[in-house]
């Protein structure tokens, strides 16, 4: 299995087993865990529930996993099988310098055989200070729209390539309108 984390954050000590025994479980070559935001005075509502999946497995794609559930965006918080990668090509899109995970997951869930969500929060992720260079690009709303125009471009380009906007274009509108327009109404 392949994991990712961030230079700044870290794992709870038992991450891997238990991500190890989740595979076990379930075969799936996809398995995104939850996540603990650090220091927890830094959360919000909205980040507090993105890093608290339910527990369930997909067999297949289904559009709720982009849509409805608790599995997105940072890619840190999931396990790749290794064969999965391979056999699916996937690499990070290095045109998106910010955004990288969304486009990441936008292709792997609909590639994957068995995707499964446990709720156990496996992952410390160092929540950005107000002074930090992340802070300075929420900041910007200019140049974050155009970072999530650029974000959802590269995701409908691969869709599209791959067959599947037109089966989920409603669900993938209605998310692109709302990535975008969250910038320029908040």
């Amino acid at each position: 299995l392949v994991m990712f984390v961030d230079s700044d954050d870290f794992l709870h000590r038992k991450a891997c087993e238990t991500v190890l025994a989740a595979y076990d479980e379930t075969g799936a070559e996809i398995i995104t865990f939850g996540a603990y935001v650090h220091p927890a005075a830094h959360t919000t509502p909205w980040l507090t529930r993105t890093l608290s999946p339910r527990k369930v497995t997909y067999d297949g794609f289904e559009p709720d996993l982009l849509f409805e559930e608790a599995s997105r965006p940072f890619v840190w918080r999931s396990a790749f099988t290794r064969e999965f990668l391979v056999r699916e090509g996937l690499l990070f899109d290095e045109t998106v310098a910010f955004g990288e995970d969304q486009v990441f997951y936008f292709a792997a869930y609909p590639l994957a055989r068995r995707t499964a969500l446990i709720p156990d929060k496996l992952y410390y992720y160092r929540a950005s200070r107000p002074d930090s260079l992340m802070a300075s690009r929420y900041a910007d709303r200019e140049r974050m729209m155009l970072e999530h125009h650029h974000i959802t471009r590269v995701i409908l380009e691969v869709w599209n390539e791959r067959g599947w906007l037109e089966e989920w274009r409603g669900q993938m509108l209605d998310w692109d309108f709302e990535f975008i327009g969250d910038e320029a109404v908040n």
